[in-house]
């Protein structure tokens, strides 16, 4: 907020922000005449809001169903492999995929989080995320995942939302899928994301949801579109200098 009432730019990968202020800092930030990106608070490096805005345009939403915590599909592979929770939560966080507390992946309220910013932007209608049906995997046993293996099935944290005469019905819980279900098909840190207009689904977006790189390719994303936009308006008004670029011996190489 304070950025913004200072006239600058904004990109953020923090999608408890987002999900409780987005409305207001967007205001904000269009009184301004800024720009505020947020791209990496929802999926990662998956389109997952990008795709939502787009395919509002042109359809009316009416679902979206998918995958959108890479912590708990590791967490629950690595139980299926034979690992213990605890074990399988340690596993996560070495790996890079689960924070130090990694309290919000497990319960699901970060899904929640992220699913409130995507109703928001593809839906119009604002839940905040308190109020989404959130149950996560923290009573997930041993013994639930080793009955899903026998049946061939594979457990996800599975978020939904549909439109309903009220508004939007949102709910997060555990499922048991098919082997062969497409979502039972998103590993470790990957995410996907199916919306669903009212002749059926219109379009999925997969990727990479979870881990540092995931993240920094989606900050980076919203930096080449903000970049993009003042190319714009400096070419618009060629007395104003919108982009001031590093002088070639101040450029690092990129790894």
């Amino acid at each position: 907020e304070q950025s913004l009432q200072s006239e600058r730019h904004v990109v953020t990968a923090n999608k408890e922000v987002i999900a409780q202020h987005g409305t207001r800092l967007e205001a904000l930030a269009t009184a301004q005449g800024k720009k505020l990106l947020y791209a990496a608070a929802v999926g990662g490096a998956t389109p997952c809001i990008e795709a939502a805005v787009r395919l509002s345009k042109e359809h009316k939403l009416e679902a979206a169903v998918g995958v959108l915590n890479g912590t708990t599909n590791y967490v629950l592979d690595e139980m299926a492999a034979g690992q213990s929770y605890p074990a399988a939560v340690l596993a996560a966080q070495q790996a890079g995929f689960a924070e130090a507390d990694p309290t919000s992946d497990l319960n699901g309220a970060d899904v929640a989080r992220k699913l409130s910013i995507l109703v928001r932007r593809g839906f119009g209608v604002y839940l905040a995320p308190e109020d989404i049906r959130s149950e996560g995997i923290e009573n997930i046993g041993e013994s639930d995942v080793a009955r899903a293996t026998s049946r061939g099935e594979v457990i996800r944290l599975v978020a939904e939302c549909r439109r309903s005469p009220t508004g939007v019905d949102a709910w997060i819980s555990p499922r048991y899928l098919p082997e062969h279900h497409a979502l039972a098909k998103v590993k470790a840190e990957s995410n996907a994301l199916t919306f669903y207009g009212e002749d059926g689904a219109i379009g999925t977006v997969r990727g990479k949801g979870a881990g540092r790189f995931p993240t920094a390719q989606a900050v980076v994303g919203d930096l080449w579109e903000l970049l993009f936009a003042l190319e714009a308006q400096k070419s618009q008004d060629s007395g104003h200098a919108s982009i001031h670029y590093l002088a070639p011996s101040q450029h690092n190489a990129c790894a």
